[in-house]
């Protein structure tokens, strides 16, 4: 009878705090390495585990500034499908929001990643603070959440050597634009819409040309946009090039025909125009070669 109870008492000990380690939310830092030195790179990677479906998180990455610097911030591959405010240096701290329609749920869920540099010895704490997360519930009730700190021991070292964390050289995923138009939106006038994923730096921004004459495409500046974007020629008769580039300013292009190609006049019309600027920039060409050659003489 001892030896009964005694097992059922471990059991149900057991029982107790393995669900509490697998069941309980948490937000954790994961270091790429313990051991560092003086003017060496590191990555520290942003980790949750969820107890049942998550749909938002916040908080602050608190570092010191004398100590640490950021290299770089990278939220490809994020288990956060839409930053409220996209993860940021501020004043020794990384500061993030972002949601996740419909939620996420599991462990080890990649938030984000932040690469630092050891400037010197110190303090070598990289903590998180102020840190919400809500429930994907219908009402967005917050739920407790455990945090778990990371460190790392800064050694003395030569800091003119830095030694670089895998640098990122992958364009973003290829993607489509659409184009569309609804009477509801923007009044009716035709906009493109784009989005696509980079897994390691994450994506930067995105920037469009539009044209009608791929010759004259060479004088016509990139513009950065968000989706979804109003088109400028409302006609629909040029080209749509885009292109996303990610942290790392790798850079993955895209190109969508005309919906309303131009007719063979049309066509005409922007040769004769090339040709005349061609014809006037090699007349004064030729002018200001013949005054040079004479007064030389």
């Amino acid at each position: 009878m001892y030896y009964l109870l005694t097992k059922i008492f471990f059991i149900l000990v057991f029982c107790t705090f393995f669900s509490l380690d697998v069941h309980a939310s948490e937000l954790r830092l994961d270091v790429s390495k313990v051991d560092v030195r003086i003017g060496e790179e590191f990555v520290v990677e942003v980790l949750m585990n969820t107890d049942g479906l998550v749909n938002a998180v916040e908080g602050k990455i608190v570092f010191r500034e004398d100590v640490f610097e950021v290299r770089e911030i990278r939220d490809g591959n994020s288990s956060i499908n839409l930053w409220i405010e996209k993860p940021h240096s501020e004043s020794g701290a990384i500061v993030f929001s972002g949601i996740t329609p419909g939620g996420f749920v599991g462990v080890n869920k990649h938030i984000f990643s932040v690469v630092f540099e050891v400037k010197q010895e110190g303090p070598a704490e990289i903590s998180i603070a102020e840190a919400k997360a809500l429930e994907n519930d219908g009402t967005g009730t917050e739920i407790s959440l455990a945090l778990r700190n990371a460190t790392v021991d800064i050694k003395a070292g030569d800091s003119s050597i830095r030694r670089s964390v895998i640098k990122d050289t992958v364009p973003p995923e290829p993607f489509t634009p659409i184009i569309s138009s609804d009477p509801n939106i923007f009044g009716g006038q035709s906009f493109v819409v784009f989005s696509t994923q980079d897994k390691d730096s994450g994506i930067s921004h995105y920037e469009i040309k539009e044209y009608r004459f791929k010759p004259f495409s060479l004088f016509i500046l990139w513009r950065v946009v968000e989706s979804p974007y109003i088109l400028s020629d409302q006609e629909l008769k040029s080209h749509t090039l885009m292109r996303a580039l990610d942290n790392a300013r790798n850079i993955q292009v895209s190109d969508i025909a005309p919906v309303r190609p131009l007719l063979w006049y049309e066509y005409a019309f922007y040769w004769i125009i090339l040709i005349g600027v061609l014809c006037g920039a090699g007349y004064a060409f030729s002018k200001i070669w013949s005054k040079k050659f004479v007064t030389t003489l």
